[in-house]
């Protein structure tokens, strides 16, 4: 896609900005219409002087859509029964989506595993279990 993209720009600034994170925005305004809203939970921990720790929680709105996982990836993946894989645009997000994190998606909230992030850094594809 980006090869066939980048083709048809006859601007290097235009080839450019779209490898320098436009495609981010532009996957992310495009592909909005067809994800879910969604709630990112981020939780860090902050180390004092006293060598004791603070733990501070975010919350953010994302975008999100289930990749369906079929039987058969199941069991070749070490996918568990009731695991599921998303999809998550990364335009808007602030920070690192990590395997601390959370989703939460029509009320049912996911512990995050294993997240992967696309070359264009448009979305990160992640693995989550209900808790």
């Amino acid at each position: 896609f980006v090869r066939q993209l980048l083709g048809h720009c006859h601007h290097d600034g235009v080839a450019m900005a779209i490898l320098d994170g436009d495609i981010q925005s532009l996957f992310g305004t495009v592909m909005d219409l067809f994800y879910l809203d969604a709630t990112l939970i981020s939780t860090t921990q902050v180390y004092d002087d006293e060598g004791g720790t603070t733990e501070t929680t975010t919350t953010q709105a994302v975008k999100v859509q289930e990749d369906m996982v079929s039987e058969a990836n199941r069991a070749a993946g070490g996918f568990s029964q009731n695991e599921k894989q998303f999809f998550v645009l990364q335009k808007g997000v602030a920070g690192p989506l990590t395997g601390d994190s959370r989703l939460t998606i029509a009320g049912i909230t996911y512990a995050l595993r294993e997240p992967q992030q696309d070359p264009a850094k448009s979305y990160w594809q992640v693995r989550g279990v209900p808790v």
